[in-house]
């Protein structure tokens, strides 16, 4: 591992914080802190409702369902009508979307109904906050391809992650320090980021010059549509789904975890929860932007690192049995998450041509989104049935993922000609 050659352009520095980047940046921070709030504060409000655990898990499992069906969709809108458009419109829906989630929660609290009136309540508007939100990741992945070359293209996929995963990951920990004042504050503070990241993504995110690939295929008619049974890329696909579904099963089950273990009210877990995940976020960041930032760590290199560590952490989660064994799993967790996830946005990023990067990341984020869906199944409703079973299902599930990715041919941009040789700047 080598630092990055002399005069090699640094997507974090200061050029970059004065540029169009940063703002897709805090865009993205903001829809990942204000989608993952409700990790930390939605078990507990729901046992105060009356609500049990596998609700929980099915509410999260209907919004991921939902952001799985819907990102391939806004993935071709933003290669048809444009990044910005779809980041600033999914932006504000979520925000008022989300603001109606959280009205359906306090009715759920002060108003006596029937425990299926408040589920379904607080289901429809959290599915079509998922539904809104699910065009931004695809959007702003395909503005990075816009806006980097290819032998940058690791580097500006891991800023994207690292903004969206920063995010969700430390969305739990800004809910756990809110929630001590207010429970339902975090919930009013994520619709507001929404609103207010649209209005500014619209206002201030300028649309990237369109290249000659994708003028030539708007010219010609083309409406970009790439199926997941393409060559290219179907193989990465089981691997994005892993990714997600470890992070699902790990956040939707700590709450949990910190309750019953360290046998702690619904305040006190939302802290407890809050501040592990804010440690988890903290090694998210540090290993994207500090690791394969300066390093260039190369996509086959931060997948199998990425993998291997997750193996690690379930096996340190497994054997838990405190606050700081749990932390420790989940700041595993949050490296591995952060090795692997922009290893394989940059992988599918540079195994496509230039006019079809929103579609590829629309199904990226499809399947990073149907793993989640699942861990969000397996996680809350395995932990009804044991504690430890959500854990011992992320071992073997990722290890087949491990064993099938040593099969897999990933694109090496240090090796390989990349497909979009054009003169970019980013």
């Amino acid at each position: 591992m080598s630092a990055p050659p002399t005069g090699a352009p640094q997507i974090l520095s200061r050029a970059f914080w004065r540029g169009p980047l940063a703002i897709l940046f805090l865009a993205l921070v903001t829809v990942g802190i204000s989608r993952s709030m409700l990790f930390a504060v939605l078990p507990p409000i729901a046992r105060e409702i009356g609500l049990n655990e596998w609700m929980v898990g099915l509410m999260f499992a209907a919004a991921a369902g939902t952001f799985a069906l819907c990102s391939p969709v806004w993935g071709r809108q933003a290669d048809r009508v444009g990044r910005v458009n779809v980041i600033a419109l999914g932006l504000a829906g979520f925000g008022v979307t989300m603001m109606l989630f959280t009205v359906a929660v306090a009715v759920g609290l002060a108003v006596a109904l029937p425990l299926w009136a408040i589920f379904l309540l607080m289901l429809v508007p959290r599915v079509a906050s998922a539904g809104a939100s699910a065009g931004v990741f695809p959007a702003a992945q395909a503005y990075v391809a816009d806006t980097t070359t290819a032998q940058d293209r690791t580097a500006g996929t891991s800023m994207v992650a690292a903004a969206m995963g920063f995010g969700l990951i430390s969305g739990p920990g800004i809910a756990g320090l809110m929630s001590a004042y207010q429970l339902l504050a975090p919930m009013y503070l994520a619709a507001g980021l929404g609103i207010i990241g649209g209005i500014a993504a619209w206002k201030l995110l300028p649309e990237p010059q369109r290249t000659p690939a994708q003028l030539e295929a708007e010219a010609n008619g083309g409406r970009p549509r790439i199926r997941l049974r393409d060559r290219r890329i179907i193989a990465m696909m089981p691997i994005s789904m892993a990714i997600s579904m470890m992070v699902a099963v790990t956040q939707q089950t700590s709450a949990f975890y910190f309750q019953d273990i360290l046998g702690l009210d619904a305040a006190g877990t939302a802290r407890a929860t809050g501040t592990a995940l804010m440690l988890m976020a903290g090694a998210t960041l540090f290993v994207q932007t500090a690791i394969v930032q300066r390093f260039r760590l190369t996509p086959p290199v931060l997948i199998y690192g990425g993998l291997v560590l997750a193996l690690a952490a379930y096996g340190v989660l497994t054997l838990a049995a405190s606050f700081w064994m749990l932390t420790g799993g989940l700041m595993m967790v949050g490296v591995a998450f952060g090795m692997a996830n922009p290893g394989i946005s940059a992988a599918i990023s540079l195994s496509v041509e230039p006019h079809e990067q929103g579609s590829a990341a629309g199904l990226n984020a499809s399947m990073s989104a149907t793993g989640f869906m699942i861990g969000s199944l397996v996680g809350p409703g395995g932990y009804s049935l044991s504690p430890d079973l959500p854990h011992y299902f992320g071992l073997v599930a990722l290890s087949v993922i491990l064993v099938g990715a040593l099969f897999v041919t990933f694109p090496n941009p240090k090796t390989t000609v990349p497909l979009d040789m054009g003169d970019k700047s980013g």
